[in-house]
């Protein structure tokens, strides 16, 4: 089957952090050195999948219910802003937070699920997984003179809010960066 649909799975972000972060890239952040993260494209990936079909759509979505049916809410706390990935391959600005059992759980359970689908294209991850919201990606890394200093990027900024669903995005390339589209939502019990 035609793969066409590149995939990720993520807990979405509420509005009024949304808009905290939203500030703090308005007033830290130049669009000539960043690529911003828009409002609505601000979220925490659990998962990234690639490239999928129809077919696999349709079960990633069995899984996100099976998955949420299996969890309650639970709370985040993101609290330090800095650039990423690591100090020597700074490649973005991203607001991370301490591991957090709850969320690595949910995100295991993915992957084991996701695993045992052999039509559905998944690689894992086996690096160590990070809490985080990205919210710029650096626009070229060739002339880190125009960055920002450490000093004026790393920040700590709270947030805290309820992971209540699990989203399945499409991720479309575009010239203006990423545009995401809502697939799918599970909702975990309440």
């Amino acid at each position: 089957m035609y793969n066409n649909h590149r995939l990720f799975i993520a807990i979405p972000l509420d509005n009024t952090n949304q808009n905290k972060l939203v500030q703090f890239q308005q007033t830290h952040l130049n669009p000539s050195v960043f690529n911003i993260v828009s409002k609505d494209n601000l979220h925490l990936t659990l998962v990234f999948l690639g490239n999928n079909d129809n077919n696999a759509i349709l079960q990633i979505s069995q899984i996100l219910n099976k998955i949420a049916h299996h969890f309650n809410p639970f709370t985040i706390i993101l609290d330090k802003i800095e650039y990423g990935p690591t100090p020597n391959r700074q490649r973005l600005v991203w607001i991370k937070g301490a591991p957090n059992k709850i969320l690595q759980d949910v995100k295991n359970k993915l992957q084991e699920e996701l695993y045992s689908y052999p039509n559905i294209n998944f690689q894992g991850e086996h690096k160590g997984f990070i809490p985080h919201i990205t919210l710029a990606r650096i626009q070229n890394f060739n002339t880190p003179s125009l960055l920002p200093s450490k000093t004026t990027i790393e920040t700590i900024m709270p947030i805290q809010f309820v992971a209540n669903s699990l989203i399945l995005f499409e991720s479309q390339l575009t010239r203006k960066g990423a545009q995401y589209t809502t697939l799918y939502q599970a909702f975990f019990n309440n």
